[in-house]
């Protein structure tokens, strides 16, 4: 029985091996011819053994059964085996090599199958069907004249696919093809696999008619070379196939064809078999069972008898097999009817059409009695085969003690040579047999050292490896390594053999211990390849050279027993003083990196006994440990790890083997590394250490593997701080940050920091879940340390919405606790809309009026201004002031109708808000500011019109405003003293230090930002605003409009494959550019984009266009075709148009010279934009170098950093970057977000 499940690679490779070590050469050679069958039956594999092998082993029906039932094949019921596709491919290489050294290169194969489609029509002709009795013979047949066809005239067998495919009418699936599952493409998968897309077509319709179309499309899609029917350029197209069966078209109309092999065997009928064949073949062309042969293999003796006496049939004539009625008679043994053949006159010594006598038939099946029987009746005891071999030789060659004698007595010819040049004194020198070799030497045979086509006596003497023939046959003068031209030395012949005995004979007598085969194989590489540690120590103890490498790899004997199943022959060869344990084969490969690779763990464990074995090599391939991790050998990896000479601080990627481990959650590699107390504190490139990593690798999945992993390494030490060089990877804000818990409790109980502080200065409680929260209290941490922006973890909290987390928070601190700028925990939850949370606070004493300072906002006015209605209702159920507004802030509803939350806005009125009271800054009533912010998101195309007419409604009943007492900002709360944190880093009084605009601190309304004027002519980049002067994009764009407008998306749409450009909202504008002369530069927008942002520009030149999409390419290619022009007057325009537009992974290299330009990313906190007007200035040209190129210094914005650029500009319009100085990073945004794809 073979492994279960296919064997692919070097698994293939080993079962093959296997097999050969078990069963032996001659058998592996028929298993190799056999495997062109895609299935095995004992006749054909007989047939194949009788054509096919050496004539020495033609009639050894023991090597059928070696392969039936031996490690290869599996049996699938009813005398029907099958081998692995891979070990077939195997086989058949290997069976190609075969035929090359005998002068067949690549013909074995053919041949082979070309016999089987022979067969397959034989059996059909002779209606073996009905014989073999079993209903899916009939089925093999089909499926053999595929096979067989494939490997025969592969070209034929494409041809019939093509015509199988082509063939498809276009009435529909219903009749095309009809293909059993796995027939023919799997059947050709193997003979054809140059062919791959015919075959994927046969799978794809089978795929199709059992309805699983997406699977067929899928197996399809790759081909481009299908016939015309799949292809669909021709004929039906595969599509329209596909079409049928999804639409349930009939998949068994009676006129479908059948690709069945019939259909094969009609247009391809086998050629002759005398093509190529040195001998007839054993199928007769016209023979067939007689009711005498049928009687004779039945054993029936009555119905014989009954058959002898009508005296009808031709007592000698060959049957179905080739077989005459005596000689299969002989063979089974058959006494009584050997005795009536004999009697009723068959031919005793005549060789049937198989060329076999019945007396050598009976030797070759070891039938004894009936051997006597045909001698006592007359039977010649010299016959002779077909190919020269006497009954003697067989007698011999089968090691037929018994029958050896008998012809002996009877002083049969000695002389006599088969068609090799093989006598009888080669056969039992060959098999060993020293009393048989001494009794014909002393009969007369003549120990003659000839050279012979196959093995010389002296190769047959080291094959049977006996110390005294081998001593004869040299004493007779033969030369101890043999033919001086043979493919196989002597030592090498009796070291395959095992034969320990007749290797130390041959040596003793002059034999090369190191003469390799014509394969460059030594003896010890055979020796230690078949695992023989006897023939091994003996070629050792006679001076063997084991570092001696004339294979094609470059191997030596130490790395051939590398292999699995090799432990006994590795352990011989390296008692060797003399052996090089650092060499390596031309592939580069160590002895400990093969091992780990074959997959033994005896071979590895016999090496590493070994303490001068390499094993840290790292060559062009990875060290055997890390091998070893990359195959998953976990027995493997044991040994490996217990061995304290294997590095496990060899890296891979920045990881040592403990990083892989911990990140694999490997909980007995980690315990085995432990064991060898490794160093724990080493750090890899990203400042990771191993606690670092077992927190960062936690996998939810394994999370009992995960705790005990990090539960280890703090056991053994490894250090819970981040190192020195990288204080930001800390690995107890990791577990915070992962929300674990568990990791994080575990970590201080090993005595993590808890104040270690994190991002933006923030404390573990700014991010800790609620449930640790009374822990990183009760450890020492304040609740109110503000962090980098002043806001305590309260108003982190209450901005994300975190009420589980404020909850725990408040049982440790005061709920009006304010930042610099009066921001408390309430301006933050309002801010983010969520009226649960404002519950919460309101009932912990939080003040609903309280207002800030910067910019001044009550809670109320902070949720109305973003239109979190929600807030605004429960903060007014709250009793807070819902006209609220001092002289430097409007009412909630005024902010509210300002930034365009009309829904908010409604519901303020319907809650009683005021209509009367003007914008104290401005003057302007609500209607007015109603007016104004309607008027732009008209033009805009954006908004509710519902809510828009419905607020118009509500404002229009009271238009008279009434000018209120303004009351001024409160210093402090009614009742209760007000806490106000210090500033943070860079934050000054009166300032309200923000981390981004999540923080909720908005800025006034200002032109850039909410005045509808100012985006309706183009200032702002944000929404569909004109891209700015500072960009190196100048005002004013013309509008593209009209058939010019039609013709220009017509020619683009769609954008990039995706963003599609309609006529009717799609807007085109276009300028020119200062340093061309016959180029304009193209801008598209759409307001239905996703990103409404987007903006997207070519340039065009004549009728070319060029996308602009952030590469460099484009503009350097209309530099080329349309001429620049760079000068002192354009040459900053250009530099800003270059960085503009060539991009890298996180935008633009944009020149900024102000906070006014439009481009500035309006979610930069305060902070970040006070950080950009300290830096910034004015782009300014430096004057030209020496090669005349322009030199310029500007602020480049990159990402969320600025850095001071100088630049290079050359004439060509080639953009150098000389030097860059980073001067703020880590800003809370993108300093730009002008997106151009």
């Amino acid at each position: 029985m073979s492994e279960a499940g296919p064997a692919r690679g070097m698994e293939a490779q080993q079962r093959v091996n296997a097999f050969f070590k078990a069963c032996g050469g001659p058998s592996l050679l028929l298993c190799a011819h056999a495997a062109v069958l895609e299935r095995l039956r004992p006749e054909p594999l007989a047939l194949i053994r009788r054509n096919f092998l050496p004539p020495v082993y033609a009639a050894r029906a023991d090597l059928d059964a070696d392969v039936l039932y031996g490690p290869l094949a599996d049996p699938q019921g009813n005398d029907y085996f099958a081998i692995d596709k891979e070990v077939r491919r195997i086989l058949l290489t290997a069976l190609d090599a075969y035929g090359g050294r005998n002068g067949n290169a690549g013909f074995l194969t053919s041949q082979v199958a070309r016999f089987l489609r022979y067969y397959a029509r034989w059996a059909r002709d002779r209606d073996q069907v009905r014989l073999v009795s079993d209903p899916r013979f009939e089925g093999y047949l089909d499926e053999l004249d595929w096979v067989a066809l494939g490997f025969d005239e592969p070209d034929k067998a494409a041809a019939i696919v093509d015509g199988l495919l082509d063939g498809l009418d276009a009435d529909g699936p219903a009749s095309s093809v009809r293909i059993d599952v796995g027939t023919p493409a799997a059947l050709l998968s193997l003979p054809m696999k140059s062919r791959s897309s015919r075959l994927a077509g046969l799978q794809a319709l089978e795929y199709a008619r059992r309805g699983e179309i997406a699977q067929a499309r899928r197996l399809i899609e790759p081909f481009a070379s299908l016939p015309a029917s799949l292809r669909g350029d021709g004929g039906r197209t595969f599509s329209s196939l596909l079409g049928g069966y999804e639409s349930g078209a009939d998949a068994d109309r009676a006129d479908r064809r059948d690709a069945r092999a019939s259909t094969v065997s009609e247009h391809a009928p086998p050629p002759s078999m005398a093509a190529g064949r040195a001998e007839p073949s054993t199928i007769p062309d016209d023979a067939e069972d007689s009711d005498l042969h049928v009687a004779v293999r039945s054993g029936d003796a009555d119905r014989l008898l009954i058959c002898l006496e009508t005296r009808t049939f031709d007592l000698d004539a060959p049957g179905a097999d080739g077989k005459s009625p005596l000689r299969i008679a002989a063979e089974l043994g058959l006494l009584q009817q050997i005795g009536d053949l004999i009697e009723a006159g068959a031919d005793i010594d005549l060789a049937d059409a198989t060329g076999v006598p019945p007396l050598i038939a009976a030797i070759d099946e070891n039938q004894e009695p009936a051997f006597a029987l045909l001698l006592e009746h007359g039977a010649d005891p010299n016959a002779r085969r077909s190919n020269g071999t006497t009954a003697l030789m067989a007698a011999v060659s089968g090691i037929r003690t018994g029958m050896t004698g008998v012809l002996l007595d009877r002083e049969v010819e000695l002389s006599p040579t088969n068609e090799r040049g093989h006598g009888v004194l080669e056969i039992a020198a060959a098999v060993g047999d020293l009393p048989l070799f001494t009794t014909l030497t002393e009969r007369g045979c003549r120990i003659e050292p000839r050279s012979l086509p196959g093995f010389s006596l002296m190769q047959c003497a080291a094959y049977g490896g006996h110390p005294d023939i081998i001593g004869a046959v040299v004493a007779a003068g033969a030369d101890p390594n043999g033919d001086e031209h043979a493919d196989w030395p002597t030592v090498a012949i009796a070291a395959f053999r095992n034969r320990a005995h007749g290797v130390d004979a041959l040596i003793d007598l002059g034999a090369d211990p190191d003469r390799a085969t014509s394969d460059g194989w030594t003896p010890l590489m055979i020796a230690a390849s078949l695992n023989l540690a006897d023939v091994v120590s003996g070629l050792l103890r006679h001076g063997a050279d084991p570092n001696v490498a004339k294979s094609p790899d470059g191997y030596t004997a130490l790395l051939v027993a590398c292999y699995p199943e090799r432990a006994d022959g590795l352990r011989a060869l390296l008692t060797s003083r003399w052996l090089d344990r650092r060499q390596v084969g031309r592939d580069r490969r160590s002895a400990l990196l093969i091992a780990v690779q074959s997959g033994d763990p005896a071979v590895v464990r016999a090496l590493l006994e070994d303490d001068a074995i390499e094993r840290n090599a790292r060559t062009d391939h990875l060290p055997p440990i890390w091998k070893a991790i990359e195959l998953d050998k976990p027995e493997i990896l044991a040994l490996l790890y217990a061995d304290p000479l294997v590095s496990t601080r060899l890296r891979r990627d920045g990881d040592t083997v403990m990083d892989w481990a911990v990140k694999t959650h490997n909980v007995p590699a980690i315990r085995a590394l432990l064991a060898r107390r490794p160093r724990l504190d080493d750090v890899d490139q990203a400042g990771d250490t191993l606690i670092m990593k077992a927190v960062a690798r936690f996998d939810p999945k394994v999370a009992d593997d995960c705790e005990r992993i990090l539960r280890l390494l703090l056991e053994a030490g490894a250090p819970v701080e981040a190192p020195l060089e990288h204080p930001e990877r800390v690995p107890i804000w990791e577990a915070i940050r992962r929300d674990n818990q568990a990791f994080v409790r575990l970590l201080i109980e090993y005595g993590a920091d808890v104040h270690v502080p994190g991002p933006s200065r923030q404390t573990l409680l700014h991010v800790a879940p609620a449930d640790l929260v009374d822990l990183l209290v009760e450890r020492g941490l304040s609740p109110k340390a503000p962090d980098a922006d002043g806001l305590t973890p309260l108003m982190s909290a209450a901005r994300v919405g975190a009420s589980d987390r404020v909850q725990a928070l408040l049982r440790h601190t005061d709920p009006n606790t304010v930042t610099t700028a009066g921001w408390s925990a309430l301006h933050f939850a309002a801010r983010h809309g969520d009226a649960d949370l404002i519950d919460l606070l309101t009932k912990a004493g939080a003040a609903v009026d309280l207002s800030s300072e910067v910019p001044p906002r009550t809670p109320l006015q902070a949720a109305a201004e973003v239109g979190a209605r929600e807030a605004c209702v429960r903060l007014v159920e709250n009793r807070a002031d819902i006209d609220r507004h001092t002289a430097l802030s409007a009412t909630p509803l005024l902010l509210a109708i300002g930034n365009g939350q009309f829904t908010t806005a409604v519901e303020l009125i319907r809650r009683g808000a005021s209509l009367a009271i003007v914008d104290p800054r401005t003057g302007a009533s609500a209607l007015d500011v109603f007016e104004r912010r309607a008027g732009f998101e008209a033009e805009a195309g954006i908004g509710d019109a519902q809510t828009t007419a419905l607020l118009a409604t509500l404002l229009s009943s009271e238009r008279a405003p009434s000018t209120l007492p303004v009351p001024p900002p409160p210093a402090a709360l009614a009742g209760r003293e007000t806490e106000v944190l210090p500033a943070g880093d860079g934050a000054t009084e009166g300032e309200v230090p923000q981390r981004g605009p999540a923080s909720g601190v908005p800025s006034e309304p200002g032109p850039t930002a909410a005045d509808p004027q100012a985006l309706a002519n183009g200032v702002l980049v944000a929404g569909l605003d004109a891209a700015p002067e500072s960009a190196g994009l100048p005002a004013p764009w013309t509008a593209v409009s009209g058939a010019e407008h039609s013709r220009f998306l017509a020619q683009i749409r769609p954008v990039d494959g995706k963003h599609q450009v309609p006529d009717e909202h799609t807007q085109v504008a276009s300028t020119t550019l200062p340093f061309y002369r016959d180029v304009r530069l193209i801008r598209v927008r759409d307001r239905l984009w996703e990103h409404r942002h987007l903006a997207i520009f070519y340039l065009s030149h004549g009728p070319s266009l060029y996308r602009l999409n952030g590469t460099s390419p484009p503009i350097h290619e209309v530099n080329a075709k349309a001429g620049l022009s760079i000068t002192e007057a354009n040459a900053l325009a250009y530099l800003r148009f270059f960085c503009f537009f060539v991009r890298g992974e996180e935008g633009p290299f944009y020149i900024l010279e102000s906070t006014a330009d439009p481009c500035l990313n309006p979610a930069l906190s305060p902070r970040a934009v006070e950080v950009v007007r300290n830096t910034i200035r004015p782009a300014s040209l430096e004057g030209r170098n020496g090669r005349g190129h322009f030199l310029a210094d500007a602020v480049i914005a990159y990402s969320n950093a600025l850095f001071i650029g100088n630049f290079g500009i050359q004439p060509t319009g080639m953009i150098d970057m000389i030097d860059d100085e980073p001067i703020a990073a880590d800003l809370n945004a993108r300093v730009v977000d002008v997106p151009v794809s």
